[in-house]
């Protein structure tokens, strides 16, 4: 529908309800040209890439623990915000989530179990009413893992691995470049909504440690707390209609 409704647009960003722009300053162009540069993270090509489709990786907790069990690396998204490029990475992309909608439990990943069977991936806490089957998200991880095509064009950020914990698939913390999303706004410690990020303190060989300055994230995702939303929104209102006095 938004392909059609905006035929002219040549990139376009999908946010869940509970997800924000943290800011007015960055349009979606800007968002892609910064995250599709290999700048940086681990073996990175110093390349400017052209993905059809950028997708950022979870915050600490129960998505993160199941990425980190299953070893899927660099192939842990969260769906809540998807930025994309218009291309026939992006047609292959959807084309084939689409088809992914048949998918059951024997198409997912799966691990030993300490009972010498099999236990199959789960992007939702299981324990949780009606969570006990492949979510969108889950498809697409699944395709980004299984289907060549879908992964050549999907880039998924941020690159590099935590030290100290050492995984690709959940950062608690990004190094000195922007991010996607955050998607643990309630937790996670971020930069503000009116912090800017500047190009310019960017270097190569640079990596900051946990504990340092905290990357602008381009999105803010208030998937642990929704409720923050309204208050959010409600502040963008407030200094609308104050500008207007």
């Amino acid at each position: 529908m938004a392909l059609e409704r905006f035929p002219k647009a040549t990139h376009l960003l999908y946010l869940d309800t509970d997800a924000v722009l943290a800011s007015p300053r960055f349009n979606i162009r800007y968002m892609y040209d910064v995250l599709a540069h290999d700048g940086y993270g681990d073996n990175a090509t110093r390349n400017t890439l052209s993905p059809s489709l950028i997708v950022n990786k979870p915050y600490t907790g129960w998505l993160c623990n199941q990425c980190e069990r299953f070893n899927l690396g660099h192939g842990c998204f969260n769906s809540g915000v998807l930025l994309w490029r218009r291309s026939q990475g992006m047609d292959a992309i959807l084309q084939s989530w689409w088809r992914a909608r048949f998918h059951n439990e024997s198409q997912n990943f799966f691990i030993a179990n300490e009972n010498g069977g099999q236990e199959h991936f789960f992007g939702w806490d299981k324990k949780k009413a009606g969570r006990e089957k492949m979510s969108e998200q889950n498809r697409l991880m699944f395709i980004f893992r299984t289907d060549p095509d879908v992964q050549q064009h999907v880039w998924p950020v941020p690159r590099q691995v935590v030290e100290g914990v050492n995984t690709e698939s959940c950062p608690n913390y990004v190094g000195h470049v922007p991010c996607l999303q955050n998607d643990f706004a309630g937790k996670a410690k971020w930069r503000d909504a009116a912090a800017h990020w500047n190009p310019k303190e960017m270097s190569e060989n640079r990596t900051r440690k946990s504990g340092g300055d905290d990357p602008f994230c381009f999105v803010q995702h208030h998937a642990d707390k929704k409720e923050e939303v309204s208050n959010v929104l409600q502040q963008i209102w407030d200094g609308f209609v104050a500008g207007m006095v």
